[in-house]
């Protein structure tokens, strides 16, 4: 017999990759990066948002 496995409360993240298009926002683009890494670590993909 299998069990099934519950439902979780958790969303896949959407994140805005728009700083990753402006050379000038090194911070943002290092937050986006470290966005892109935890979405793939827990989730194995994520979606996304404003891509320019």
């Amino acid at each position: 017999m299998h069990e099934r496995a519950a439902a979780s409360d958790e969303t896949l993240p959407i994140i805005d990759m728009a700083p990753l298009f402006r050379a000038e926002e090194m911070a943002a683009q290092r937050q986006v990066a470290e966005a892109i890494r935890a979405a793939c670590r827990r989730h194995g993909f994520f979606f996304l948002s404003a891509p320019g």
